[in-house]
């Protein structure tokens, strides 16, 4: 989906540019009754694309600390960090450890 996204970019705006380029009639030949309606559609879709392209980008970022985290984690397990034990969901507590 990425990338049928990122491929159609600039087709929206060139839509748009077309909508108000065209006349009534060539616009009812389109089936298009509204066009400022239609031109609202669109650039809701753009905007909705353009968000979700911005949330895809940042959970890949959140993915990539969290898995810079989970190496350097890992490196301080082997050296003997202690284990951090859940029971009943909950961490222990140091006293208990």
């Amino acid at each position: 989906m990425k990338e049928d996204l990122g491929q159609k970019s600039g087709e929206g705006t060139t839509l748009i540019r077309i909508l108000n380029s065209k006349t009534k009639e060539e616009l009812e030949e389109f089936e298009i009754a509204n066009r400022a309606e239609t031109i609202m559609e669109v650039r809701r879709v753009l905007t909705k694309r353009n968000l979700m392209l911005q949330l895809e980008n940042k959970c890949q970022n959140f993915e990539s600390s969290i898995q810079k985290f989970h190496g350097k984690f890992n490196v301080l397990n082997r050296k003997g960090l202690p284990c951090l034990i859940e029971i009943g969901d909950k961490l222990i507590r140091l006293d208990d450890y």
